[in-house]
């Protein structure tokens, strides 16, 4: 799906989709016009940065979670024990 559908299903900016592809975080397919086409699998990974940002987990985070270099436990137990000082 292009940005424009990837937008309205997940009720988010396309600026913010443009942010996450310039972090790092996805990067979606462009077609021979050079569109962002994005499959099911971004769609998730989307969601899961979604909620992570939501929770305040910073983006350095994100990144080494979905690039399997710390464990999402590790991460959240590190953010909790900031909140908590």
């Amino acid at each position: 799906m292009q940005i424009k559908e990837a937008q309205e299903k997940l009720k988010i900016s396309s600026y913010t989709l443009r942010y996450y592809e310039k972090m790092g975080l996805i990067q979606p397919y462009r077609d021979e016009n050079g569109y962002r086409n994005y499959s099911e699998e971004d769609i998730h990974k989307i969601e899961r940065i979604m909620f992570l940002r939501d929770i305040n987990v910073p983006i350095e985070d994100i990144k080494d979670i979905l690039n399997n270099k710390v464990t999402f436990q590790d991460v959240l137990e590190n953010h909790i024990e900031k909140v908590n000082t």
